[in-house]
């Protein structure tokens, strides 16, 4: 209940970032659900909200990269670059 309440906090006030994250399959599904959730709300005249983050960035959404799940200090240096005053 926490989360969905963040979530309809940013949604609302237009602030803010939900993020979805993963490796492998998890990882594209975050892409999709993330381009997709942006498209409804540029649709509806609201600032894209919705960030996704792939283990093994952007590549690997094509080509597996094994392991990069495992990489703590890469994963936080991606949600770094997504949102940069955490």
């Amino acid at each position: 209940d926490d989360v969905s309440q963040k979530m309809k906090s940013v949604l609302t006030s237009g602030q803010g970032a939900i993020i979805f994250s993963g490796a492998g399959t998890s990882g594209r599904l975050a892409f999709h659900c993330a381009h997709r959730f942006n498209s409804v709300l540029e649709a509806r005249g609201k600032p894209k909200l919705f960030h996704y983050l792939m283990a093994g960035g952007d590549p690997a959404l094509i080509t597996p990269i094994e392991a990069v799940e495992d990489d703590s200090k890469a994963a936080v240096e991606d949600l770094l670059r997504v949102v940069p005053d955490s």
